[in-house]
């Protein structure tokens, strides 16, 4: 659907009805709901102008990339020099691998025997 853009669909049950007051979304359960907008390039844009449901799609995928962001990171990309102290001592007993099985990355314990490799 649009690959190549970094989103991934993903289906989620939203409310049976909202309401529109005073820039806050009011949900069926009764929660407000915040209005975040945001720009975005040609390509982004065209692509999701053919979504049925772009604010669904967009939470969704939002949802999906916090809760698949690095724990140690929290998606940067970069450590902090504090977090850095804490790696290079976490990694004196620990590398990373990539599992023979499904090729995915992860951390293996020096110390415990290898059982996903």
């Amino acid at each position: 659907m649009a690959s190549g853009l970094g989103l991934s669909m993903v289906q989620r049950r939203g409310p049976e009805r909202s309401d529109y007051r005073e820039g806050k979304i009011i949900m069926a359960d009764g929660k407000k709901q915040e209005i975040i907008t945001f720009k975005v390039g040609g390509l982004l844009r065209e692509a999701l102008e053919r979504l049925p449901n772009r604010s669904e799609f967009i939470r969704s995928a939002v949802l999906m990339a916090l809760e698949n962001a690095c724990p140690l990171c929290n998606g940067t990309g970069c450590l902090t020099p504090e977090q850095r102290r804490h790696w290079d001592r976490f990694s004196q007993y620990h590398r990373v691998a990539k599992c023979r099985e499904c090729r995915a990355t992860h951390l293996v314990c020096s110390v415990e025997k290898e059982t996903h490799e």
